[in-house]
C-alpha cells in the first residue's frame, strides 16, 4: 500500500520520464519502478485513468453512439497525452502491457455494448482493439458554440482530474 507522499513522488517521476521521452531515469526512478513491468503498469494505469475520464465525458455529453464516444474519447486522450502514448508504444512487445490492455479493452467493450450474448469476451476485446487501431469515426453534425463550450469545459475538467492522480 502506498502512502500519499509515495503516490505523489511516483507521479512526479512519471511526469519527468514522459517529458524526457522515456529517458530520464534517476536513482529515485529506479527505486520507485525497479522492473520494467512496474513501469509499464504505472504508465498503463495513467492511460486508463485518462481514457476512462474522456469516455465518461463523451458518454455523458456526446450525441453519438457509444462506439463513437469511445473513438472520440481515444482521440481526445491521445491529443492530451501524446508523450504517454509514444512511451507506451515503446513497450508494445511487453506481455504485461498486452494483458493489461486486453483487460481494459474488455471493460471498454462492456461499456460500449460490444459484449453481446452471442459473442465471446475475446471478440469484444478484438472489436475494441480494431476500433482503436482504425479510429473510423463517422462524421457528426457540427455542434453549436454552446455545445462545444460545455463539452470542452467538461472534458478539460475531467482530464485535469485524471492527470492529477488517483
Amino acid at each position: 500500500m502506498h502512502d500519499w507522499n509515495e503516490v505523489h513522488t511516483h507521479r512526479q517521476l512519471i511526469d519527468e520520464y514522459l517529458e524526457s521521452g522515456g529517458t530520464a531515469m534517476s536513482p529515485a526512478f529506479h527505486e520507485a519502478f525497479p522492473t520494467e513491468d512496474d513501469l509499464v503498469r504505472e504508465l498503463h494505469q495513467r492511460w486508463v485513468h485518462l481514457l476512462d475520464g474522456c469516455l465518461e465525458t463523451e458518454l455523458e455529453t456526446g450525441d453519438g453512439s457509444p462506439t463513437d464516444a469511445l473513438c472520440d474519447a481515444y482521440v481526445t486522450a491521445a491529443r492530451h497525452a501524446p508523450d504517454l502514448r509514444r512511451v507506451l508504444a515503446t513497450f508494445a512487445d511487453s506481455r504485461v502491457l498486452a494483458g493489461l490492455t486486453d483487460h481494459h479493452n474488455a471493460q471498454l467493450a462492456h461499456a460500449i455494448g460490444a459484449l453481446r450474448p452471442s459473442h465471446s469476451i475475446q471478440e469484444g476485446i478484438d472489436e475494441v482493439r480494431h476500433l482503436m487501431e482504425t479510429l473510423a469515426v463517422p462524421a457528426q453534425r457540427e455542434p453549436s458554440r454552446l455545445e462545444r463550450w460545455r463539452r470542452d469545459r467538461e472534458v478539460s475538467r475531467l482530464i485535469t482530474a485524471s492527470l492529477r492522480g488517483y
